[in-house]
């Protein structure tokens, strides 16, 4: 995963990040589109994986390069598209997944589905389902996994709590769950400030800081960093933000 998957929620309600981790959010909030690019930096190589978004009202267009998982080359392209509105929407994400081999590459069809569901602007539920078709290209198995989450958004969104539990499709489900928690900071309009923890199910703990501005319909930058339980960073990344306020569909 590249590390915008990690510092964004699945009930997150702005289109730039809806677009990323639940395409459903998009139709939250009106006018919040853009374009998105991300980087990872590992350790201190320039090395790691890219990430890029455009939001388009209900249209989601993304491409997310991981240079080298076990020597494999990955790059899905997808297309997201919504129904629904303020209240409750349904997407897809459809995608492209392609695996390049050092003398060869194969290429499968992937789809994601999601809900967002808000009942009142201080609340909303998530669920994401990954993997429908669980496809699989040689070695590489694309399991079927979940998650749910909630977000509460408080003293009008300047904080926003995020709690998620993600779970495997296994008979033994119990050693296949790992959660996140999260908060948000949006004191004034041009920055942002986030943190917060992620279990895996090995009972493995990483925490995650990251910082942004924002100059409304201009301009926009992020930076953050993942750290494991001894305090060693074990990513960081950089992201631009472009506001495209005059696209609509």
């Amino acid at each position: 995963m590249s590390q915008l998957n990690r510092i964004f929620f699945i009930t997150e309600t702005t289109g730039l990040t809806a677009n990323i981790v639940n395409p459903a959010g998009l139709s939250i909030k009106q006018g919040d589109d853009g374009f998105l690019f991300g980087y990872d930096f590992v350790g201190t190589d320039l090395q790691g994986n890219s990430f890029a978004s455009l939001s388009m009202g209900n249209l989601g267009l993304s491409y997310q390069d991981i240079y080298s998982y076990n020597n494999i080359r990955l790059q899905n392209y997808a297309v997201n598209l919504l129904l629904g509105g303020e209240f409750l929407a349904i997407a897809t994400s459809n995608k492209i997944v392609e695996a390049s081999y050092p003398s060869y590459s194969k290429s499968v069809f992937n789809i994601d589905a999601s809900i967002i569901f808000r009942s009142a602007k201080f609340v909303s539920i998530g669920f994401v389902v990954r993997n429908l078709g669980e496809p699989e290209i040689d070695s590489l198995d694309y399991t079927r996994n979940y998650t749910v989450g909630l977000g509460i958004f408080l003293l009008n969104s300047a904080l926003q709590v995020f709690g998620e539990i993600d779970f495997a499709k296994n008979d033994e489900v119990n050693k296949n769950v790992s959660g996140s928690a999260g908060i948000v900071i949006h004191p004034v309009d041009i920055f942002e400030f986030r943190t917060g923890s992620y279990r895996n199910p090995e009972n493995v703990y990483e925490g995650f800081l990251a910082f942004s501005f924002l100059i409304e319909n201009s301009f926009g930058v992020m930076a953050s960093a993942r750290f494991n339980e001894n305090q060693e960073r074990t990513r960081y990344s950089a992201i631009i933000i472009l506001p495209l306020q005059t696209i609509k569909f």
